[in-house]
């Protein structure tokens, strides 16, 4: 496939209905200010996402394979262990999160729980139609139903005059309410994003695509996922009470979080919520796929052999997630938590992020973003 936006796919994937429910948390504590944290993530996701195409291409396989071919079984597993939890953990959430989001589009008044299975089906189906070409040309069509998160700020009628004043005090926001700066930071800076980032640029090297446009997408999906951020901030921080905070669930996100809004915000909202489930889910179950295989496939394994054998873990991954996701546990609930849990684990992949590329610095020579 010649048009596919990997670097844009994998920086939008980052903002998921579990990035929304966090976002929706903090703005309703915080009203606007954590949207100067939002924009901060474009340079940061940018680099990131540039190293791990820089690592893929390099190495012609994913992170994982190449901690793994660098560092030993040892390391390998603590990284795997790190990404995969988070990763399953974040696709049972956004299983969840994407079904209320369609059954609020819907208007369906049974129990979302009976529309988790098919979704996952859904899912299962859309990654082995394009497996030749990892789907990104069907999730690009989704990217722009992100626009829904501005429309949806437009609508919730926020005071501009205090957006921009709290987008420009992001050292205060940090000093104020560094416990939420965490949480903001590790939901969206996910090991998984720059993990499939990795596997989808040695995808790329094998079909000699060339690095450059990578690195140009990989710039350009970062610009586009701290805008989605921010506007989500925006409008959650115009719609929600701080007393909404401690009730937000995966049944109710969507209604609740512009609930004083009019129906017109909520439905742009939902719509946005359930494109960017659908995407997130379909990349969460691809990197955890790929994470499985290079960390317990021989050593050399490549990204292609990878994909030869991908579609029976898929199947299981999918499956696994569905059936934590109709036990009825509340995965929103725990968001909030999990979310500062991955910002405080965030250092342990990023310096096995940071080792790699050391290493790969050693044994190829940079290739320019420009």
């Amino acid at each position: 496939m010649q048009h596919r936006v990997s670097g844009v796919l994998a920086a939008i994937s980052s903002i998921d209905p579990t990035t929304v429910g966090t976002f929706a948390v903090v703005a309703a504590a915080t009203r606007y200010a954590f949207g100067s944290i939002a924009l901060l993530m474009i340079p940061l996701l940018g680099v990131t996402l540039v190293g791990a195409t820089w690592v893929g291409s390099s190495y012609g396989c994913g992170l994982q394979g190449a901690i793994r071919r660098e560092f030993g079984t040892v390391t390998s597993l603590i990284f795997f262990t790190a990404v995969v939890a988070t990763a399953f953990a974040t696709l049972v959430a956004d299983l969840d999160a994407s079904a209320a989001a369609l059954a609020r589009l819907a208007h369906l008044r049974c129990d979302m729980r009976w529309l988790i299975a098919p979704l996952a089906g859904a899912m299962l189906l859309l990654i082995r139609s394009h497996a030749k070409a990892p789907c990104e040309r069907v999730l690009a069509g989704l990217v722009g139903a992100f626009f829904g998160y501005c429309v949806s700020a437009c609508f919730a009628h926020p005071d501009w005059r205090a957006v921009a004043s709290a987008a420009l005090q992001p050292v205060q926001t940090v000093r104020s309410d560094p416990i939420d700066a965490i949480a903001v930071v590790g939901t969206v800076l996910t090991s998984y994003v720059y993990v499939w980032q990795s596997i989808v640029a040695a995808r790329d090297a094998a079909q000699a695509k060339q690095p450059r446009q990578t690195h140009v997408e990989a710039l350009l999906g970062s610009v586009c996922a701290g805008a989605a951020g921010f506007f989500i901030i925006v409008a959650c921080g115009a719609s929600l009470s701080p007393s909404m905070a401690a009730v937000l669930t995966s049944a109710d996100s969507a209604p609740a979080l512009l609930s004083d809004s009019g129906p017109f915000a909520a439905a742009f909202f939902a719509s946005a919520l359930l494109a960017s489930g659908i995407l997130a889910m379909i990349v969460l179950t691809s990197t955890t796929t790929s994470c499985i295989l290079e960390a317990f496939a021989p050593i050399r394994t490549t990204a292609r052999d990878v994909r030869a054998h991908s579609h029976g873990v898929e199947a299981i991954v999918l499956a696994c997630a569905t059936a934590a996701a109709m036990t009825g546990i509340e995965p929103m609930r725990l968001l909030y938590g999990s979310s500062l849990a991955a910002g405080l684990s965030a250092p342990v992949t990023i310096v096995a992020f940071a080792a790699i590329m050391f290493r790969c610095g050693r044994r190829v020579r940079v290739p320019s973003p420009s």
